[in-house]
C-alpha cells in the first residue's frame, strides 16, 4: 500500500501542475495552496466500492470527497 500511495501522491504532484498549466497559471500556480505540511490534504484510505451489479452489496455510504483530486483504484474483473 505504501508503494501505491507513494505512486499516487507523483501521480497528483503532476496532474496538479498540469491543471496549473491549463488554466494559465503555470506549473507552479497551484503550489502555494499546498506548500507546506500544514496545507497539505493526503488522506489515503481503503474502500470497498460494489462491484455486483443490481446487488445490495454496499461497500461506501454516501459520502463527498473534500480534497482538490480523487484518484480511485478500480481492479480488473477476473473472469472466472
Amino acid at each position: 500500500m505504501e508503494r501505491y500511495f507513494n505512486h499516487v501522491q507523483t501521480l497528483g504532484d503532476a496532474f496538479s501542475s498540469l491543471v496549473a498549466e491549463a488554466l494559465g497559471l503555470g506549473t507552479n500556480g497551484l503550489s502555494r495552496f499546498y506548500d507546506s505540511p500544514e496545507l497539505m490534504q493526503h488522506r489515503g484510505k481503503i474502500v470497498r466500492y460494489p462491484i455486483v451489479e443490481g446487488g445490495n452489496d454496499q461497500g461506501v455510504g454516501p459520502h463527498f470527497d473534500g480534497g482538490f483530486l480523487t484518484f480511485v483504484c478500480v481492479p480488473r474483473r477476473v473472469k472466472s
